[in-house]
């Protein structure tokens, strides 16, 4: 309702701030085998892993997600990493996640790696 007003009064501040954003993410997982060898695995691991909204969120992050998770799960990559373990048999487990504010800026990336027992 709000948006649709502002833009009928005019102002438009509304409407131009719930869609001007355009924060997105991915996450990328790197697990080292009992042999020392990295292999990529898809973030879908950790969303089956994390269910819920959680899982919601990383489910496609392999990809640029169109989101604004992006700066909370680079606060969280070490979590993150830790929940790798519980979802792969690797010796360690390695998250990345980029987040970018648009579509142009640069790209921050957070990574943690989780030894696994």
């Amino acid at each position: 309702m709000l948006p649709a007003t502002s833009w009928l009064d005019g102002s438009r501040r509304f409407a131009f701030a719930m869609f001007s954003h355009s924060r997105s993410f991915r996450v990328r997982v790197l697990e080292r085998d009992v042999h020392g060898q990295l292999h990529p695995r898809s973030a879908g691991v950790l969303a089956t892993q994390a269910g819920g909204p959680l899982g919601q969120a990383l489910a496609g992050a392999d990809r640029w997600v169109p989101s604004a998770y992006g700066p909370r799960l680079r606060a969280h990559v070490d979590e993150l990493a830790r929940l790798g373990c519980a979802a792969t048999g690797a010796r360690s487990v390695r998250v990345f996640v980029d987040d970018r504010a648009t579509l142009d800026a640069p790209v921050e990336t957070a990574t943690a790696e989780a030894a696994c027992p």
